[in-house]
Parts: C-alpha cells; structure tokens; sequence
C-alpha cells in the first residue's frame, strides 16, 4: 500500500485536533503523526520546563523524526493515509514536510484541514479538558494530564461531541484547504 494522502490538520488549542485524528486513523490504512510522540524524552522534558522554551523543539530534531516516520510508514506500506496532528507548524516545517514527502512519497497528496470552533467553545474546552493517557502517551509524566481515577470516568470524546455521541456541527468546522 502506498501513501497516497498526507492531512495535517490544525487549529486552536481544544478545537479537537487529536480527538478527530485519533478517531480517523481508527480505520484501516490510516495513521496519525504526532510529533511529541517522535521526539526523544529529554527535548520533550526541556521543553515542559521553561517559559521560553515551552513547545520549543529544534529543527534537527523534527526532521529526524519526520524522516524516520515517513520514510518507515511509506517503505513498510503500513498506510495510505496519514494525519498530522498539528504539523507542521511553522513555515520552516512546513518545508521539512514537502521536502520528506517528496524523498520518501513521491506522488503523495497534501490536503490541510483546519478545525475551528466559536470562542466560547474553545474556553469551555481548554477549562475543562482532560488529556488522558488512552489518548496520547506521555512519556515526561506530565502532571497536569488526568489521573487514572480521573480516566476511568472521563469519556473518550466528551470534548468533541454532543450528548448523542455525534459531533456538533454548530461546534466544529472543517475547512480544507487546496
């Protein structure tokens, strides 16, 4: 299987950037890319520790990763799509990214979507989110994600859908782009 579709997809803070990946890359074929989950403990740690340095990893670092992520999906044909949770996400990654797709996908197809929500959503979201380790892992032991007592009674979508399980359209905006 060949990777034919490459989606980032972006937005604001708790607009359901990681909700939605994690529910498309369900389907067979599909798989998520998230750049904290590819870079090793010690910059994620670095970054968790400074006001400055908050979110901050180098761009050695991202390439690597991106590199060795792309080039391991496309070789192994492990999927002929893949989302990107919030990547790339800043001019210079976004050439990274071409360029890696380019090497090691060529032919592969780049569609962004960007999630919006009202301002009033995305408040209520961020004060009451909960990141819980189903979801996405954490390797620096973040102490601000739920604990498992918290997990345990948190429901997996809670933020991106309403009472009837289904996402709200009023809430959640898909816009591509290209």
């Amino acid at each position: 299987m060949a990777l034919d579709l490459a989606v980032p997809v972006f937005g604001p803070p708790a607009a359901g950037k990681t909700t939605l990946t994690a529910a498309l890359c369900q389907v067979p074929g599909r798989a998520v890319f998230r750049l904290r989950e590819h870079v090793p403990e010690t910059i994620l740690a670095a970054t968790a520790t400074s006001a400055e340095r908050l979110g901050w990893i180098d761009d050695f670092t991202v390439v690597t990763a991106l590199r060795g992520y792309v080039e391991a999906t496309a070789s192994a044909g492990m999927a002929h799509t893949v989302l990107f949770d919030n990547f790339p996400g800043s001019g210079a990654q976004v050439r990274f990214f071409l360029t890696v797709l380019e090497q090691h996908a060529p032919g592969c197809a780049v569609r962004a979507v960007e999630l919006l929500a009202a301002t009033t959503t995305l408040y209520r979201r961020a004060f009451q989110r909960r990141v819980g380790h189903r979801c996405e892992r954490d390797p620096i032991h973040d102490p601000l994600r739920s604990s498992a007592s918290e997990r345990h009674h948190t429901r997996k979508f809670e933020r991106s859908t309403t009472g009837s399980g289904k996402p709200n359209a009023q809430e959640i905006i898909l816009k591509p782009y290209g």
